[in-house]
């Protein structure tokens, strides 16, 4: 597992989406815009799902990498980590939760990893937690993205407004809906989920 390798492809997909390299992203556009399973899958070649569910709730818990405003969501990452079977379910409870790429994200390399093969980890200074915590939400707000391009489900061009959230053609949200019971990454026209078998409600996109 190489933390840092999940990094980098984040870093990499902030450049491809024209952000800064010290932008404020919500889990729900980390877990579902920017490292989807499907997208990480390609580029990590996970042999499971349970790989991608590990390795991001490690780059969660890595704050050398992303800062979380809340409290309560670090505590959550520290309590998954330690559960016997840790995964990616209890995000859908923190989906406006907002995070804050650390700054050199994208000078992140093997480099920088320790001899176990574990990348270095170093504390944020309190008062830079205190600050993300303070920031009016406004300010947070105007970090966040769309995805660009086209909807995953309809497939038509989308227009580039910075703060479009549905599919102007079809209402769809633009966050892919996941499976609720696995919370597998689903896939426009497909009534079950490949990872469980678990059908598809049809409100299933406006709750995820």
């Amino acid at each position: 597992m190489s933390v840092s390798a999940l990094a980098e492809l984040l870093a990499r997909r902030l450049d491809e989406a024209g952000r800064s390299g010290d932008a404020v992203v919500s889990v729900a556009e980390l877990h579902r815009t920017l490292l989807p399973y499907h997208v990480c899958r390609g580029s990590r070649g996970y042999a499971t799902k349970a790989e991608y569910d590990l390795e991001l709730l490690e780059l969660l818990a890595d704050e050398s990498c992303l800062v979380p405003a809340e409290r309560e969501f670090r505590a959550a990452v520290r309590d998954e980590r330690s559960s016997p079977e840790p995964g990616l379910g209890f995000l859908k409870n923190f989906a406006a939760a907002q995070l804050r790429i650390q700054p050199g994200l994208s000078q992140r390399g093997p480099d920088s990893r320790s001899a176990e093969g574990v990348p270095p980890r170093s504390a944020p200074a309190a008062d830079s937690l205190e600050a993300i915590d303070a920031a009016p939400a406004v300010a947070v707000a105007r970090e966040v993205r769309s995805p660009a391009g086209s909807c995953w489900r309809c497939g038509r061009e989308l227009p580039g407004r910075p703060d479009l959230r549905y599919c102007v053609f079809c209402g769809s949200d633009q966050q892919r809906p996941a499976c609720l019971a696995c919370d597998e990454e689903l896939e426009g026209g497909w009534a079950f989920c490949p990872r469980c078998g678990t059908e598809r409600s049809a409100s299933e996109d406006l709750t995820t």
